[in-house]
């Protein structure tokens, strides 16, 4: 008989002496909406897809991502007004944290990001989509 990926989390947890916490859950639709509405608001006013990131030459597809990623994170988190993007701390998967800044609620997840016009020193920014993450403690 199939097990639900949370229970088997919860029984990974128990098995490990742990008290399970939940790992694996659907974000409410309202939380959905919120961030959403976050950050379109952080695009519109970051002005990040206008901006040229550099791009060291002879990157990997991989480095690329990773030097997509740290210019974008604290370029969306200066325009972001209700939540912030932290890193988990550790190795792993995912590698941050969106962080509800009122309630400190946490919501893991992962950030595809784009570019197009790759080039020796640098990447035009295209799109990026959030996505609940697979399940980390952070």
């Amino acid at each position: 008989m199939p097990t639900r990926i949370a229970e088997y989390y919860n029984e990974l947890q128990r098995r490990e002496s742990l008290d399970p916490v939940e790992l694996v859950a659907e974000w409410a639709q309202a939380d959905t909406d919120a961030i959403s509405g976050a950050f379109r608001k952080a695009f519109a006013a970051s002005r990040i897809t206008e901006q040229t990131i550099p791009i060291r030459a002879g990157s990997t597809n991989q480095s690329i991502g990773n030097q997509v990623a740290d210019f974008f994170v604290p370029v969306i988190n200066q325009h972001l007004q209700q939540y912030r993007i932290d890193a988990c701390p550790g190795g792993g998967y995912p590698d941050k944290i969106l962080v509800e800044i009122a309630s400190r609620r946490t919501f893991p997840c992962h950030f595809n990001l784009g570019c197009r016009r790759f080039q020796s020193s640098c990447a035009h920014f295209v799109f990026a989509k959030i996505a609940p993450a697979v399940p980390r403690r952070c």
